[in-house]
């Protein structure tokens, strides 16, 4: 299963525009099979992007769209206008405001690949991208969370569970047959 496919489904069962979710998604071009692996991943990454997208337009989503307008007139979540900052937030995999309760959830999604790769590293980054997001955020409730999508990506979110809950991060999983599971 590829980013795209693990967002969507993130998405549609954490925060889904039919329940008042306004909803950024990033998708950069490896997940569009534009760039990385070999010729035969990138094809199938291509593939899973055009079905996957249609489904983002579809659910009301916003992918790759002008990030600063959607900020603006879709979602109206005030933030600063500084690039560093606007630049920060538009990159996170998926960036949600709900108006009514005031909140903000920010996910990074990690899922593996067939190609060999250092899962361990991923998390690490994951948490540094959402440790950083707090101080961005500060005047909404957040909610932070890493979704992982693979057997190795879920060993090691596991042994990070207890730093997981101290930074207040949630893990979760999506595992065989879409079915999610809570770590930390």
């Amino acid at each position: 299963m590829f980013q795209p496919e693990v967002k969507y489904h993130f998405i549609h069962k954490y925060c889904p525009p039919k329940k008042g979710w306004f909803v950024h998604v990033d998708i950069d071009g490896a997940e569009k099979g534009k760039t990385g692996g070999n010729r035969n991943t990138r094809k199938r990454r291509a593939e899973s992007w055009e079905k996957y997208k249609e489904k983002f337009i579809d659910g009301k989503i916003d992918c790759n769209g002008c990030f600063k307008q959607w900020l603006k007139n879709k979602c109206s979540l005030h933030i600063s206008n500084d690039s560093e900052t606007m630049n920060f937030l538009r990159r996170r995999d998926v960036l949600a405001f709900h108006p009514k309760k005031n909140t903000v959830l920010i996910a990074e999604i990690e899922s593996e690949s067939s190609e060999r790769e250092q899962t361990e590293r991923k998390i690490y980054s994951a948490i540094g991208q959402l440790t950083r997001s707090i101080g961005e955020l500060s005047k909404f409730k957040s909610k932070l969370m890493i979704v992982v999508h693979g057997e190795r990506l879920e060993e090691n979110l596991k042994r990070m569970h207890v730093g997981l809950k101290k930074l207040s991060i949630t893990g979760v999983v999506l595992g065989k047959n879409k079915r999610w599971k809570k770590i930390a």
